[in-house]
């Protein structure tokens, strides 16, 4: 019998397959190791006494072994039946550990309590109103022990109407990127984590923020990894939008908090990064919070010292890492009010906010001549330079509407509804592409606008004779010389690559006899 591989020896071989069969590859030298691996699942609980249960038993259905999972449940001064639903639970699995404390006020002391007497190979962080899926910590442990990776995220599900962070589960990865494959557009907690990797670097949750804190222990735990993995084939963590108000990360958090919470990230990246294109794209999150966290709240503040405090240190502490990079890699809506406050003009930025209330969301592109810029009052717009207020890229998004076959019962047209993302002008045009997969092959085909209702145009698209085979339909609309990113009406939901958003149906058009005859869904 040939030795199990060391995990060292495994972590250097290249992972480069993707999807189902990385996933297999991953399980079938899994299975070749020889000691068993374990995890701990920690879990903070406070006041979740209508979730918790279903939480704990959803790690006691796992398919992975029962006496390979340890339970470790800190209860942070609960006031309602927490505690005593967690005691009861503990009676049933033997691995389950319930500690009981005084309030702390957030879940990173809970958290680093069930660190301190974690024993497994691995922790996994769950929160106490999520759940795992069945197959969860089995095939999250066999890639992890396959890959020597020392993270490992599995893709996420919202539940009672939460969304996820779409971008960085698009694909099965074994050896993730950290710019490349979007780590860090997923920062929760809820990865599983080789705990020697932890000890080795010290890693706890900070509990002086009450706050995002978690984001700051997954930075550092990426950051530090020798391999991370994103398994992406199915659902492994089922996350849930509370209809009581109870996710801290909803509560809000002051200035201060926000402000030191991205100092430190950006601290963290500057220690670690030294790719200044992989350092540029992480350097987002720590802009976004700038705005969201800081500018926004600022908009609303009364006392114009403050104001002008807090103003000078945001530019003091992150002015110097505003570059056309980092710059590069924010939606367009954020750059204009940070483009305002990095050049000092600060009655400009905070009017910006103030006009959309707080959400740059709110902000709309409009066709200005042969330019799509930011639709602002009038008195604003003529103080802000027209190279700031236009448009950057338009991020697009497409749906099927209909399939009308020809007279033999084949889908000879096709019409969608094509829009720019926040652009309330309809596009004047749209070049339409089809793809085939596998194989490569494109073929243009014309595409009509046959109306337009706010900002959405709807298109024509005549099929011609193809080859057999799957293909799929990709439309690139423009506004004058203005043209947005192409975008897919058909085709596997989350398969494009650049910030286009499918939006539409999850399908794909087969074609036999060089006719096109269904439109399916592929899943």
């Amino acid at each position: 019998m040939s030795p199990a591989p060391d995990v060292r020896t495994v972590a250097r071989r290249p992972f480069r397959a993707v999807g189902l069969l990385a996933r297999r590859a991953a399980r079938v030298v899994a299975r070749r190791r020889g000691p068993r691996s374990t995890v701990s699942v920690i879990i903070p609980a406070y006041n979740v006494s209508r979730y918790v249960e279903d939480s704990v038993r959803s790690v006691f259905e796992q398919t992975l072994d029962a006496d390979r999972i340890e339970i470790i449940v800190v209860d942070d001064g609960s006031t309602d039946d927490t505690l005593a639903i967690l005691e009861k639970l503990a009676a049933e699995h033997p691995g389950m550990r319930v500690i009981a404390q005084e309030n702390s006020g957030s879940a990173s002391r809970p958290r680093n309590v069930a660190l301190d007497h974690a024993t497994g190979t691995y922790v996994f962080c769950l929160d106490a109103d999520d759940q795992l899926t069945r197959w969860a910590l089995q095939e999250l442990v066999e890639t992890a022990d396959a890959t020597g990776s020392d993270v490992v995220l599995g893709k996420m599900q919202g539940m009672g109407g939460r969304g996820q962070p779409s971008t960085t589960f698009r694909r099965t990865v074994l050896d993730a990127e950290l710019a490349r494959d979007h780590l860090f557009h997923a920062m929760t907690p809820h990865k599983l984590f080789r705990r020697s990797h932890i000890e080795r670097h010290g890693l706890r949750f900070p509990e002086d923020i009450s706050v995002g804190e978690d984001v700051l222990f997954v930075a550092a735990a990426e950051l530090t990894a020798r391999r991370v993995a994103i398994l992406a084939d199915r659902p492994y963590y089922l996350w849930r939008l509370r209809d009581d108000g109870g996710h801290l990360s909803k509560s809000g958090a002051g200035f201060e908090t926000i402000f030191e919470k991205s100092s430190r990230l950006v601290d963290l990246i500057e220690e670690h990064v030294t790719s200044r294109r992989t350092r540029d794209a992480l350097l987002r999150r720590a802009f976004r919070y700038v705005y969201h966290g800081m500018l926004r709240s600022l908009s609303f503040e009364e006392d114009p010292q403050v104001r002008a405090v807090r103003l000078d240190r945001i530019r003091e502490r992150f002015g110097y890492l505003w570059t056309d990079g980092v710059r590069a890699h924010l939606e367009p809506h954020l750059q204009l009010p940070l483009w305002l406050l990095f050049a000092g003009r600060d009655e400009e930025a905070l009017a910006v906010a103030r006009h959309v209330r707080g959400d740059v969301r709110r902000l709309r592109y409009v066709r200005d001549g042969d330019e799509l810029v930011v639709n602002l009052p009038a008195d604003l717009a003529r103080s802000v330079p027209l190279e700031w207020r236009r448009a950057g890229p338009v991020v697009t998004r497409s749906t099927l509407v209909s399939a009308e076959p020809s007279s033999d019962g084949s889908p000879a047209r096709l019409r969608a509804d094509v829009e720019g993302r926040r652009v309330r002008t309809a596009p004047d045009a749209v070049a339409a592409r089809l793809l085939r997969t596998p194989g490569g092959a494109a073929v243009d085909v014309p595409a009509t606008v046959v109306g337009d209702d706010r900002g959405t145009a709807r298109v024509e698209l005549d099929l011609p004779m193809l080859e057999p085979g799957t293909w799929h339909v990709q439309v690139t609309p423009s506004w004058g010389p203005v043209v947005g990113q192409p975008t897919k009406v058909l085709g596997p939901a989350g398969d494009d690559r650049g910030r286009s958003e499918d939006l539409g149906p999850a399908q794909a058009l087969t074609v036999a006899a060089g006719r096109p005859v269904s439109v399916r869904r592929q899943d």
